[in-house]
């Protein structure tokens, strides 16, 4: 039934009805089977089946007239008997009569009864029973396998339309299953690509303060080892009284002390790119200058300039 309502079968629906109501009735559960043959009947008069329609007024007619409910029964019976009318079906007339016949019986109206009887039996004569019979089964049958065509055309149109909604769904699941794989694999290789270069930055560095280090300390031992030696040669000088051979050996001195703040230089240098601190200091700015001045007055004597340094704490 859901799946009648789905694909909007009025007739399909109509007769899942009737078949409920007539396994109902046939199990003696008159009250039920009424229930589903006016869904039944209502569903299918809206329609153009009018054959499936009458037998439904059939039968709920009978079903009424064994609940001994004869207004209700008579109705349906006559209703249907008109529908057989237009349809100018002699087997179902002759039921239909006979039917009716029946039901005045029970309601104690024998002319009546006995005239529809009358009139049931007079289409013995009209038609052959088996030949009406069959020309009927093979009509209903026709009917049946149209009706039954369009049911399976609805049917195939749904299952189609399903189909085709998993399919679409099926694809934009892979689709962004893909999506989800490429976006993983790019993240991934990004990622490794950054740890590769950062990891190569710190190698380059380390590589650049080892390099700064080593050299560092190579030109360290030389120049302590000079300012060793003229520390030695300035106390041996001083004891012979020789000015000149001192204020030279002096400026070795502090020509070695010059190289060897450079070098320290380098190695604080070498420490800021490994993120060492730097130590400040306080020192006398005139000491500094001085000591420059004397590093250059033999120099200036040989070009004949006149090099002088004046301060106001001497």
């Amino acid at each position: 039934a859901d799946l009648f309502i789905e694909i909007n079968s009025r007739t399909g629906l109509g007769l899942t009805f009737f078949c409920f109501g007539q396994l109902s009735a046939k199990q003696g559960s008159y009250q039920e089977a009424l229930i589903f043959l006016n869904n039944a009947y209502n569903t299918l008069k809206e329609t153009s089946d009018k054959l499936n329609w009458m037998e439904v007024c059939f039968t709920l007619g009978n079903t009424y007239k064994k609940l001994s409910q004869y207004g209700e029964a008579e109705k349906y019976l006559v209703e249907g008997l008109e529908i057989a009318k237009q349809l100018n079906l002699p087997f179902y007339l002759k039921n239909a009569y006979s039917d009716l016949s029946e039901l005045y019986y029970l309601q104690n109206r024998p002319a009546l009864a006995q005239q529809y009887h009358v009139v049931s039996h007079s289409f013995d004569n009209l038609v052959n029973r088996n030949e009406t019979q069959t020309i009927l089964f093979n009509a209903f049958a026709d009917y049946e396998k149209a009706e039954s065509k369009k049911q399976l055309t609805g049917l195939k149109t749904v299952f189609d339309a399903k189909t085709n909604q998993q399919r679409i769904l099926i694809v934009a699941f892979i689709v962004i299953i893909i999506l989800l794989i490429i976006i993983f694999l790019i993240n991934n290789r990004y990622t490794t690509m950054k740890k590769q270069k950062e990891k190569s930055l710190v190698e380059i560095t380390k590589l650049k303060s080892d390099f700064y280090t080593n050299i560092t300390h190579e030109f360290k031992t030389p120049i302590s080892i000079i300012i060793g030696l003229a520390e030695k040669l300035k106390k041996t000088i001083g004891e012979s009284k020789s000015a000149h051979n001192l204020i030279d050996l002096d400026i070795i001195g502090r020509q070695s002390e010059n190289l060897l703040f450079l070098v320290n230089e380098i190695l604080t240098v070498s420490k800021i790119q490994t993120r060492n601190r730097i130590h400040w200091v306080n020192g006398n700015i005139v000491s500094h200058l001085r000591y420059l001045h004397s590093c250059f007055v033999d120099f200036a004597e040989t070009k004949k300039i006149t090099y002088l340094f004046h301060s106001s704490t001497d």
